[in-house]
Order: structure tokens, then sequence, then C-alpha cells
């Protein structure tokens, strides 16, 4: 079979029929190996290329998965440790890092009247806002239910309190104007690390601890976290509604 298949190639290059001396049949039959071998390779990168994409998006997809929050698309609870750390690490001198929770007013209304594909539609539309409204390289996350985390790097406590400000206030017009009947709000916790505590994890707790504060006293404010306000802005925790 191997050598009809020869004698084709011998004739298709010579343009002569068959059978020829054996010295043209060698030499095409060297060149028929040829053509052969450089085909059987080029079919074996095609080959695995294929497997490379086809195995490639799978571990892309998992990794996303495993870093992102699927309704939102913002990075996860998990994500938000790791990356909200490593952010402290990389402060520059005389860096601040700015930690701001929020927590939706009057969410469980509006899953309990509207249902659940609206509780969705107004977890996506707060995801978006955040994200229209901080950098690149900010960090946004959701840790869960209704309640998002925004971590920025700033110069100065006052600058991360005026990005936290203008950020409440954006986010409440987009509650107000997309859900104009829910009454949908969001209330917020804000801390700023300083030279006694830089690491993630205590400033998230204190971020929420200040957020629970707000929460308890009026909806729709953003509280400072007392030891920032003691340190760098005032005596009193101030409340500013949004």
């Amino acid at each position: 079979m191997v050598h009809r298949c020869l004698e084709a190639f011998t004739a298709g290059v010579t343009g002569l029929p068959g059978p020829f001396p054996e010295s043209i049949c060698q030499t095409n039959r060297a060149q028929a190996h040829a053509l052969l071998i450089t085909i059987g390779g080029g079919l074996l990168v095609f080959g695995a290329v294929l497997i490379l994409i086809r195995t490639t998006k799978p571990l892309n997809d998992l990794q996303t998965a495993a870093t992102t929050d699927p309704l939102t698309g913002l990075a996860n609870r998990r994500t938000l440790h790791t990356s909200g750390a490593r952010l402290c690490e990389q402060l520059g001198e005389g860096e601040r890092l700015s930690v701001l929770t929020i927590d939706l007013d009057r969410f469980k209304s509006l899953n309990d009247r509207d249902g659940h594909l609206a509780g969705d539609g107004a977890l996506q539309a707060v995801s978006d806002e955040l994200r229209s409204n901080t950098r690149p390289d900010d960090l946004v996350g959701r840790l869960g239910g209704d309640e998002f985390v925004v971590v920025q790097q700033v110069a100065s406590a006052e600058a991360g309190v005026e990005r936290a400000q203008r950020l409440m206030i954006a986010l409440a017009r987009r509650l107000t104007v997309d859900f104009p009947e829910a009454g949908l709000g969001a209330t917020g916790g804000l801390t700023i690390s300083d030279d006694d505590i830089a690491d993630f994890a205590s400033l998230l707790a204190e971020s929420d601890d200040a957020l629970i504060d707000a929460k308890s006293e009026s909806k729709g404010m953003l509280r400072l976290a007392p030891r920032v306000v003691q340190s760098a802005l005032a005596s009193e925790p101030p409340a500013v509604d949004v």
C-alpha cells in the first residue's frame, strides 16, 4: 500500500507514468518520507495546541469561580482577604489603606415583596455603581448577602473619607433612581490604617464594627471608626448622611 502511494507520488512529481527506474523511485520515496514526516509533525503541533486551548479555558474558568462572586463578578470573601492583605503590604511611605464596608438598607423587604430576582438586580446595580466610582487598582468585593467592601490606597485619612463620601452619595442616588418604590439605601462603616493598625483583618473588623454602630443608630449614613476620628479628624465620630 505504501509502495503504491509512493509510486503515485513519484508520478505526480515527475509527471510521467510508472513504473520508473529504481534511482528515481528512491529519490522520490525519500521526498515522500520527508513530506510525511513534515505533515506528521505539523499534526502533532496542531494537536498539542488544541489540547492546550481545551485545558486552559476550564482552568481559567475554575480560577475565576474560585476568586469572584458569581452573581456580581466582584471579588469574593477569600479574594478580599488575600488581596486586602497584599495591598497592606504594598503601602508606600505615608500611604494609608481605606476600608469601607457597605450594607444595603431595606434589602430584605425588597426580597420579600418582589422576589429574589429583584434582589439580585439590586445587588448587580450596587456592584456596577461601585465599579464605576472606583479606580482599576481598588479592591471591590462582596462579603456575602447584601454586604460589600471597598479597599483603596489613599494619600491621607482625609482623602479616604472624601472618597468614601462620594462613593456613598453616588450609590444612594443609583438606588433611589433604579428602585424608587423599594426605599433602598446604603449604610457604610469606614476605617483607615495608621501606624498602630495596618493589618487587613483588623481593619476589616474595625470597619464592620463602625457599620454596625451606624445601622443601630440611623440608616443611610457613613460612620467612621472611633480610632480614625480620634487620631486624625475630631474628638467625636461623625455621622454623614448620604
